[in-house]
């Protein structure tokens, strides 16, 4: 057994008698390499998606030996992806729901001594920006806009806060609202155009336009 972190060279001799005394030695030279350290580094290890991840290869083969003498496979749930030292890879999410990786590494030295390290990554659902018309949007004037007129679709996973804004054709603010029901605006002339623009985010920093 070698816990240290460098190898252990052992002498074993056999010394080989017979009944008349007569006798012969050998000798064998063991070496015992130690383990070696399997090691990530990688930040985040969570956001929305697709999410391109690189990870840095840290581990450390001992015995004052160098990485590049290492060899390397990275596991993404069980299925070898790449062999390289570092390792880039995209993950992609769900529509609806949280979607959880399994990343593995498996280090060996030159010795055939092995480590392995393991995480998760985790990948939000993006948040979902949708406009239901309840209503006709191309009316005669007064034509007053709130949520008997359009409403947005909740998607409880995704999104966690609505922000409405009506702009007109010069980008001059009309209304807005923190909140998932639109604010009331009514057209007043005809020919007006106003821009409804419904922005959703979630607590992940995720945004959706």
């Amino acid at each position: 057994e070698n816990l240290t972190n460098n190898a252990i060279v052992y002498t074993i001799q056999l010394i080989a008698i017979t009944n008349n005394g007569c006798q012969d030695t050998t000798q064998q030279i063991v070496t015992i390499y130690p383990r070696p350290l399997a090691n990530i580094i990688t930040t985040p290890l969570d956001s929305c998606g697709p999410f391109t991840v690189e990870f840095t290869n840290n581990s450390n083969p001992f015995n004052g030996e160098n990485i590049n003498s290492m060899s390397f496979e990275w596991l993404i749930e069980g299925n070898t992806t790449g062999t390289n030292q570092d390792f880039t890879y995209t993950f992609q999410n769900a529509a609806l729901n949280d979607t959880t990786y399994n990343v593995q590494l498996s280090a060996t030295t030159q010795h055939g001594c092995q480590d392995d390290t393991a995480f998760t990554i985790t990948v939000y659902p993006n948040p979902i920006a949708q406009i239901d018309q309840l209503g006709s949007v191309i009316d005669c004037a007064p034509l007053t806009i709130n949520n008997n007129l359009i409403e947005a679709i909740e998607y409880p996973n995704n999104n966690d806060t609505y922000v409405w804004t009506y702009t007109d054709n010069n980008g001059n603010l009309l209304a807005d609202s923190n909140n998932v029901i639109p604010p009331s605006y009514t057209i007043p002339n005809d020919n007006d155009t106003v821009i409804v623009t419904l922005t959703v985010t979630n607590i992940h920093g995720c945004i959706t336009i």
